[in-house]
């Protein structure tokens, strides 16, 4: 089983990797407000197998942001904002 890569009360940054079109830092800041704190983890099942095993195979974030929004997030747009 995999672990989540977040938990709850964690700081997090947004962030769009190159691979994935990357997002225009100007686009990016007016839409989050830095930082993010996880408010909920929300595990991502493929099959209703899968779901009664308890076996996620990923996990997307409820984010509250420091602007007052809260986004769905994957957890491969999400970074710790301490390891930079």
């Amino acid at each position: 089983m995999i672990e989540a890569k977040f938990n709850v009360g964690d700081l997090v940054s947004f962030d769009s990797p190159s691979a994935f079109g990357g997002a225009h830092y100007k686009t990016i800041h007016k839409h989050y407000g830095y930082p993010g704190i996880i408010v909920e983890v929300k595990p991502k099942y493929n099959s209703s197998e899968d779901r009664e095993r308890n076996k996620p195979r990923s996990f997307a974030y409820r984010v509250a942001w420091a602007n007052q929004t809260y986004t769905d997030e994957h957890e491969c747009y999400l970074t710790d904002p301490k390891q930079g």
